[in-house]
Parts: C-alpha cells; structure tokens; sequence
C-alpha cells in the first residue's frame, strides 16, 4: 500500500492554491520551473478553455506535495478519442511553447512520489488513459509498475550545466577553447569598455525582453529555425513572468555591452543558488565575435559573485553549452498508457496496419 494518496481538485481560488504551494516550497527541492514564480504566473495567464486542477498528495492528514493537472482528449486518426492527463502542462503546443524543464512536484521528495503516481495512474486514480510527463529529469524516473506501459519518450534531450566556482569561466576550459573565448572578450573590449547590466525595476526589464525579441528572433530566423516566439503565448505568458518576478530576483534580464555597441541581451530565472538560462538574444552583425560565449562568460562570473553555486544551460545540445558545462543530465518527455479499451484499441490497428504493410 502506497505510503502517499493522490486526489484531483478543482481550482477554484487561485490565492488559496498559491499559499498552498508556497508553505510546500520552504524546505523543499524544486526547480524554478515548479516554483509559484512560474506555475502562479502559468495559471493566471492560461485560457479560459483550460481548466486545470490540482493534484494533492497526502500522507496521513498532512498535504505534503502538489503538481497541477490539465485534462485533455486527443482525436487519433479522427475517429478515436483518447483521454490524457498532462503535468505541469497543457498537451498543447502553442501553449506549451513555453517549454517546462526540471519539472515535478512541489513538496515531498520527487524521487519517492514518481513511483506512487504511476500505481495511483494505472489503478485509474485520474480517469484518463494516457499520463503525460513533459520535462521531467531522467534519473527521476523508475521502473514502471504492472498495469502502466511507457508508451514513447517524445524526446530525450540533454541539459547542460555548469558548477560555478572562483575561479573565472575562461580558466575552467580546454585550452583550446580558453584561446578563443579570450580573442573573443579581446575583439569586443576593442569596440569599447565592456559591460553587464541587470535591468532592475520592471519596465528596464520589460525593455530589455523587447530589445532581446528583436535580436532573437532575425537571428533564428536567418538559421531557418523555429523562433521562441512564434507562437503569442510565449510572450504573454513572460510578459507576465516579468512583471511579478523581477523584484523577488527571480527572473533576470541582462544586457551586454562593449562601449555604445550592445551585443546581446539574457533572459534569466534564480532558483535556490542555480541560475536558469532560459533564453537570449544576440546582434548577428557580431557574430564573427561570439557575442554568445562573451555574454555567458560575464553572465557566469556576475552570476557568481551574487552567490549562485550552479549555471543551468537547460535542455539542448550546442557547442558554447559544452564549451562551458561540466556538469550533463538528461531531460524526458514521457507518455504512460493504462490498459483501456481505446489504447487497445488503437494499438490493434497499428497492429493490422503492420500486417497489411508486410504483405
């Protein structure tokens, strides 16, 4: 018998949920992507189409975890209706754009609950056929209990990180890389004096974010990939996130300068000494001087010297993350089934599909 109970509720004062989520926090180990910074700012910001609730885990009398639930059913092939429950999301990727990482409960040990949600899924307990986990932490978790299938990982991504120390940034690299890193801050120091600011009342942040959209997305844009900000919730939603986080300290804007010449803005959030690195953007007609890896460089140090013990580069793969990281971990977008008619279903005819295709 599972030491932990698991309920569903409806949301139906947002302030009550709040002072819930807060009196769990004290103490615990959670992300920023957990904390009310984010989830708060999530709920408000939602459509009103969505009705979230929240997940409660009890032991005894005591409410000791919570994570927030969206309810959805998905049409397969225009035909069959699946029923699925989503942590800490929405299944839908225009408002999912906002990319959850690190992503759990609030409260008790997320280590122990993993193995309890998934019996307390597969005995029916949220009255769905499909549990989707997106973002959650590899090493989290554990094997999957009888009467619940790991359908697909949607993705395995790898995060990147770096443990910060006295020492600079340029002196925890290759050689190699050192070389390039101090041509680089060379280049730029050419250009003028070179700066990070911290934009420190709302509206500097609010102007910061929108110099970084201007960057941001030419930059992606001449890549041919996919912007941060395609879809509009993106920036409802951190529009939102600045204006109530930025005077707690939990959501940072930089800017990075040489002289009047700006190379690049970062958007960061600050969560129990780790600094997330969430998004940026940089002026493409510098380039040729990695604005990048000089901006992260200076970020790291300042970073640092306000007392953050660990840089978190997030989820993806590229070559200044691992110039830079000493520390890897893998992020997965799990989908769980329960052994219901529509999943059987579904998975006959794929079955007869295969046969066909064989013949």
């Amino acid at each position: 018998m599972d030491e932990f109970r698991f309920s569903l509720w409806p949301i139906e004062e947002l302030h009550a949920v709040g002072i819930l989520w807060r009196r769990l926090e004290q103490g615990s180990e959670t992300s920023f992507f957990v904390s009310w910074s984010w989830i708060g700012t999530w709920l408000k910001c939602l459509p009103k189409n969505i009705r979230p609730m929240l997940l409660r885990v009890t032991r005894g009398e005591e409410t000791v975890a919570a994570a927030i639930v969206v309810k959805r059913e998905e049409n397969r092939r225009g035909l069959l209706k699946v029923r699925q429950a989503v942590l800490n999301g929405t299944g839908e990727p225009e408002l999912d754009c906002i990319a959850i990482e690190h992503n759990g409960f609030v409260g008790a040990s997320r280590q122990s609950l993993w193995p309890a949600l998934l019996r307390w899924f597969a005995q029916g307990g949220a009255d769905t056929d499909e549990l989707l986990l997106p973002g959650v932490n590899e090493e989290a978790m554990v094997a999957v209990p009888p009467g619940v299938k790991l359908l697909h990982k949607g993705r395995m991504v790898p995060g990147l990180a770096c443990a910060l120390t006295g020492l600079s940034p340029q002196n925890q690299l290759s050689r190699n890389s050192r070389q390039q890193l101090n041509r680089s801050f060379r280049a730029c120091a050419a250009l003028g004096n070179l700066q990070i600011e911290q934009a420190l009342s709302v509206d500097v942040a609010q102007q910061f974010f929108s110099q970084l959209k201007a960057l941001h997305i030419p930059s992606w844009s001449r890549r041919q990939q996919p912007n941060a900000f395609r879809y509009p919730y993106f920036e409802t939603f951190h529009r939102a996130l600045i204006d109530s986080g930025v005077s707690s300290g939990a959501v940072r804007l930089l800017r990075v300068s040489a002289g009047a010449t700006i190379l690049g803005y970062l958007y960061d959030f600050q969560h129990a000494g780790r600094v997330y690195a969430y998004q940026s953007g940089f002026d493409d007609a510098y380039r040729r001087l990695r604005p990048g890896y000089v901006s992260h460089s200076l970020a790291m140090k300042y970073s640092h010297k306000n007392g953050a013990t660990t840089y978190d580069f997030l989820g993806g793969d590229n070559r200044l993350k691992r110039t830079f990281a000493n520390r890897e971990y893998t992020l997965v977008w799990h989908c769980f089934g329960r052994h219901t008619l529509p999943l059987w279903l579904e998975a006959m005819g794929e079955k007869s599909v295969r046969s066909i295709l064989r013949r």
